[in-house]
């Protein structure tokens, strides 16, 4: 009920609490019966999608053309980091192994660029992929990315420990 527009996500936290996000541009913390514990309103837009990162804090996004943020909460519901830098509309947001993040922007316009930052907000790198339609990242047990679109697979070669990264693929997979 205390959502005034459409939830756009749902998901249980590792403590049996319910968070919803919204277009109404509000997250909302809920007890497991029913009753609001926190409600997180320091989006500017709509909340395009939510998570829990493994340390009990959650990772939300907004995105549209002129505006893309993406905040870091405590398991309060407090703010504790607003990344308001971002590139482009972002498509998606994951969670990395190693606590970083990946953030993918634009991925349905004839290529996509995607960076990963920090958890304190701070960029890692940023990338370029000019193929067509990157349909999906994941990471691999080597701690390496691989893009994946209609024709090509991509394995990217960084290393995120404070060193360059350089913005190239170093194997490609085609049909």
């Amino acid at each position: 009920d205390l959502h005034s527009w459409r939830i756009n996500g749902v998901i249980e936290t590792s403590h049996g609490n319910i968070l919803s996000s919204s277009s109404d541009t509000t997250l909302i913390l809920w007890s497991n019966t029913g009753e609001a514990l926190a409600i997180m309103d320091s989006h500017s837009g709509s909340v395009k999608g939510v998570f829990e990162i493994h340390n009990g804090f959650f990772l939300s996004w907004c995105s549209s053309d002129n505006n893309s943020e993406i905040i870091l909460w405590d398991n309060t519901g407090s703010n504790v980091t607003v990344f308001k830098d971002i590139a482009g509309k972002i498509d998606y947001v994951t969670q990395l192994r190693n606590d970083n993040i990946l953030i993918v922007y634009d991925s349905c316009v004839g290529g996509c660029s995607f960076e990963i930052r920090s958890l304190d907000g701070s960029s890692l790198g940023k990338f370029t992929d000019n193929s067509r339609n990157a349909l999906k990242f994941i990471e691999n047990l080597e701690g390496n990315l691989v893009s994946l679109n209609e024709d090509v697979l991509k394995l990217w070669d960084y290393t995120i420990y404070n060193q360059q990264m350089p913005d190239r693929h170093y194997e490609e997979i085609t049909e």
